[in-house]
């Protein structure tokens, strides 16, 4: 494996986040190249801090990271996509909530997923133009289970008994 940049970009979505010291966050995120990497985002809790916007949960963002010794170091940050919309409806946080929960429990760090990356935009894409339109898609959910476990080789044999 060769060695790893000191600092690297990459696209990232806010899969769980949870508070560490006075003003600093821990974000899982779910990346296109890395699968999922926990990182550190250093002042970010502060009222003055201009990424703490841009990390919120469900949040699809450009990152650059510094390698350190414990955590990796979030330095800089800018939204790519916000869903908006799904912060508006209770059912759509619901919905996304499940999603980066079964993708955050699905996936392993140092992977390259890219087909769960783009499954994942893709449902967000759709509940949050679910959300704007004030209704859900009704099967969305199980579509996505079906193809979450095809794709990290756990699809259930649906059309023939076994």
């Amino acid at each position: 494996m060769p060695p790893r940049e000191r600092i690297r970009s990459t696209h990232a979505l806010v899969l769980r986040r949870r508070d560490v010291n006075d003003a600093d966050r821990v974000l899982t995120v779910l990346t296109p190249r890395d699968g999922k990497l926990e990182l550190i985002a250093k002042g970010v809790r502060k009222t003055t801090s201009r990424k703490a916007g841009h990390l919120e949960l469900f949040v699809h963002a450009s990152l650059l990271v510094a390698q350190a010794r414990t955590w990796d170091i979030i330095t800089e940050v800018q939204t790519v996509e916000s869903f908006r919309h799904l912060r508006d409806d209770l059912d759509a946080i619901a919905a996304a909530s499940y999603v980066c929960e079964l993708v955050d429990n699905f996936a392993e760090s140092n992977d390259e997923i890219q087909p769960v990356w783009d499954l994942v935009l893709d449902v967000l894409r759709e509940l949050d133009a679910g959300a704007a339109r004030h209704e859900l898609p009704a099967n969305l959910l199980r579509w996505f289970d079906l193809h979450l476990l095809s794709l990290t080789g756990f699809q259930p044999q649906l059309f023939r008994c076994l």
